[in-house]
């Protein structure tokens, strides 16, 4: 699996969840391919709230699964003491594992990537592992216009930084279908 990349703690403002909305738009494929999950108080804790977001490749199955299964290895994890960033990661690399076994059970190639937000005590905490991308939106203080704040960085083929890593760890970018295909996206062994 690709690396899980954590952006520098931001101390700005406090946030909490007062509601959330979800829209899904099927592109030019023929179906859906994405999952989401949320989970409003993770794992039975009051004001911890999970979001996860997970676009299919190759099927939706890949995406289904790790909308089912993410949030509830992360509760586990976090019932069990670990941090929320060890928790996530581990997290993330059990989920793989459940999509590897999907995949040679029903002998596919599958994946998905994944967005995951939790929000905690007033911390918002994202972890992404592929091209999905999470936007903060807020009102600015002069309360005129809505502000937008990027909180991740896609992991693609054409990104500098993640070509060079996924190099530097003896991968490289393949095409499939025409289409450059990054190492370390979920459920694609062979791409990392």
């Amino acid at each position: 699996m690709g690396k899980l990349e954590f952006l520098p703690e931001q101390k700005e403002k406090s946030v909490e969840p007062k509601s959330y909305g979800v829209v899904e738009f099927i592109g030019r494929r023929d179906e859906l391919q994405d999952a989401i999950a949320v989970d409003r108080n993770l794992g039975g804790k009051e004001g911890r709230h999970f979001f996860g977001l997970y676009d299919g490749h190759g099927s939706d199955a890949g995406a289904k699964l790790a909308a089912k299964k993410l949030h509830r290895f992360l509760a586990e994890k976090l019932e069990k003491g670990l941090d929320l960033k060890t928790a996530l990661q581990t997290s993330f690399y059990l989920t793989d594992g459940e999509i590897e076994k999907l995949e040679t059970q029903k002998n596919g190639q599958f994946g998905a990537t994944a967005l995951a937000a939790v929000f905690e005590k007033g911390k918002l905490t994202i972890a992404n592992a592929g091209d999905s991308r999470a936007i903060l939106a807020y009102k600015s203080p002069s309360g005129y216009k809505n502000q937008a704040v990027r909180l991740t960085r896609d992991h693609r083929a054409s990104d500098s930084i993640e070509k060079k890593r996924i190099e530097e760890v003896g991968g490289e970018i393949m095409s499939v279908n025409g289409i450059a295909r990054v190492g370390g996206q979920y459920g694609y062994p062979f791409f990392r």
